[in-house]
């Protein structure tokens, strides 16, 4: 007699519309911000700062929201400062699974203002 498991949809890793180019402006700009009314992850972000000067200042932040209709609060905070060497130019944001918000923003505290290259995953059913 066959058996029938009852099995959850699995998670379907994408890349994100909001993958591309954005101009920093001096105030903080939103890279990515996404939400689901189902468990998912954001995969991961990648974030080119290959053309930062030795005056750039950039700050990469991450924040979440851990209840319905809830506030974000900040994840992590990267800064970033001048030129980078060749083995860092690329920062990497990793998993974080969730369903009530994930935001990146960036903003350029210092020099001349940038246009930062970055591509998000999200993985949903």
């Amino acid at each position: 007699m066959p058996t029938v498991y009852n099995t959850p949809a699995f998670l379907r890793l994408q890349e994100s519309s909001q993958s591309g180019e954005k101009t920093m402006t001096g105030v903080y700009v939103t890279m990515f911000e996404d939400y689901d009314k189902n468990p998912w992850v954001f995969a991961r972000g990648s974030v080119d700062l290959s053309n930062m000067a030795s005056l750039d200042v950039i700050l990469i932040k991450v924040s979440i929201k851990v209840v319905e209709d809830g506030s974000y609060a900040v994840y992590d905070l990267i800064t970033v400062k001048g030129e980078q060497p060749d083995d860092q130019k690329l920062i990497q944001l990793h998993v974080i699974p969730n369903v009530y918000g994930v935001k990146v923003e960036a903003y350029q505290s210092a020099g001349t203002n940038r246009v930062v290259a970055m591509k998000f995953f999200v993985a949903k059913r």
